[in-house]
């Protein structure tokens, strides 16, 4: 728990620093994330090239000085097994929709013309929507389910996650490639677990 309060009270003073410097920008885009982990298996082609393995969604980027406060949300479809009478679609463990994301507070930096490399940490967060669209919560990890008690488990389970960031700049619109990785649990909340890594790649607009 000491631990977990330190780590917030830095996050704390590094914003207000942040935060009282300039420029300040917001900026809005998409988000595509290879669902394959890259550290579990060798990558093939196919797995590359198959729709079913990507999910998208939606990023926002608040950005002041060498900061930025990120955050994405992804949507992906649950596996369909079966259609029941009248047509309806039956699926996989009875979850229709996974929802789920990541917020994180980042050090960004120039290395080379148009060319920003970001480094940050913060929480991943999740939401499985079952057969009647009723929610459950996980936190840091898939495997971390919560219910719906999300604000009770922000410190009991607290896991960073972290995350690397590319991005190539041309005027208002910048592309970027990513690589985010979860802590292994609240046992271990600060070591990546290496075989769970995902790749992305986004396209964002600066709208302010």
């Amino acid at each position: 728990m000491k631990k977990t309060i330190a780590s917030i009270i830095v996050i704390l003073l590094t914003v207000s620093a942040a935060v009282s410097a300039s420029p300040f920008s917001v900026n809005i885009g998409t988000i595509s994330e290879f669902q394959v982990p890259v550290g579990s298996q060798d990558i093939l082609q196919a797995d590359v090239i198959d729709v079913n393995n990507w999910a998208g969604g939606s990023e926002i980027r608040l950005t002041a000085a060498f900061l930025s406060l990120d955050a994405y949300m992804i949507t992906k479809q649950g596996e369909i097994v079966d259609v029941v009478d009248g047509g309806e679609a039956a699926f996989a463990d009875g979850i229709q929709q996974r929802v789920f994301g990541m917020a994180d507070l980042s050090i960004t930096t120039k290395v080379a013309d148009f060319t920003t490399l970001s480094v940050g940490a913060g929480p991943a967060y999740g939401i499985k929507l079952y057969s009647g669209w009723e929610p459950e919560f996980w936190l840091y990890n898939e495997d971390n389910l919560i219910g719906q008690d999300v604000l009770s488990h922000l410190l009991d389970d607290f896991t960073l996650s972290y995350r690397a960031r590319l991005d190539f700049s041309f005027s208002r619109f910048s592309y970027g490639i990513s690589y985010s990785v979860s802590g292994i649990g609240p046992n271990d909340p600060y070591t990546p677990d290496w075989e769970k890594g995902k790749l992305a790649v986004s396209f964002i607009t600066r709208v302010l």
